[in-house]
């Protein structure tokens, strides 16, 4: 028993993986020596000045220089649907986490309008993203710098199955109640691993996997169904 539980976990942290690394960008914008590039995001080195418009997936932890109506999709780090305006200059507020920042760029997230230029800080698996890639490789519960920061909680990776009672069954992700603390990781559809958007939408026998605290997994199961 204990053996297909440990083979269980590890299945899961392995779709679970698999999905944080899909929503990484193959390539990245660049300007170096004066020249915009177009290079693999595997290759961008601390430092570089990276060119980001509306549509973009980010490929790194940067700072921004130069923003213009520029608003990131943050949901795949902190759950939080609704699109967050950043700017250039940093903003001295106490108790603002990283997130909450309204001048640093995270990888993992997405430019959902306007266009600016930012100065990459981490790349890789030194990310806020990548810390969270890591932690789903090993089977204990998890929990991201960028997390913690949040929230202050322990989280692990949980597998929800869809069932045809759920409030979810057949609803948009972005019509979805998703608790707080809680970041939606892939949907899992026959053979497919589906990264969750505002437009996706739930169908019954649906596998959703998350990365969640003990407390928000309750509700999770209520929203989506069986566990």
């Amino acid at each position: 028993m204990a053996e297909e539980w440990l083979f269980w976990q590890e299945r899961r942290a392995s779709k679970a993986t698999e999905a944080l690394r899909n929503m990484l960008p193959a390539h990245a914008r660049v300007i170096r020596d004066g020249v915009e590039q177009k290079i693999l995001a595997e290759d961008l080195v601390k430092g570089d000045l990276i060119l980001l418009e509306e549509g973009d997936k980010i490929s790194a932890d940067a700072r921004i220089v130069e923003a213009s109506d520029l608003q990131v999709d943050q949901s795949t780090l902190t759950g939080e649907s609704n699109p967050v305006r950043k700017v250039k200059d940093a903003v001295l507020k106490d108790g603002l986490t990283k997130a909450e920042r309204p001048n640093l760029l995270f990888a993992g997230t997405s430019v959902a309008e306007g266009n600016g230029k930012a100065v990459v800080m981490e790349i890789g698996m030194n990310t806020e993203f990548g810390k969270i890639a890591g932690l789903t490789q090993t089977t204990k519960e998890v929990q991201s710098p960028l997390q913690k920061e949040l929230n202050r909680g322990e989280y692990s990776i949980v597998q929800i199955k869809v069932t045809a009672s759920a409030s979810a069954a057949n609803q948009m992700v972005r019509d979805l109640t998703i608790p707080k603390n809680t970041v939606l990781i892939a949907i899992t559809r026959e053979d497919s691993l589906l990264i969750p958007k505002g437009d996706s939408q739930i169908l019954v026998d649906d596998e959703i996997l998350a990365l969640t605290d003990e407390a928000s997994s309750i509700e999770l199961i209520e929203i989506f169904g069986e566990h």
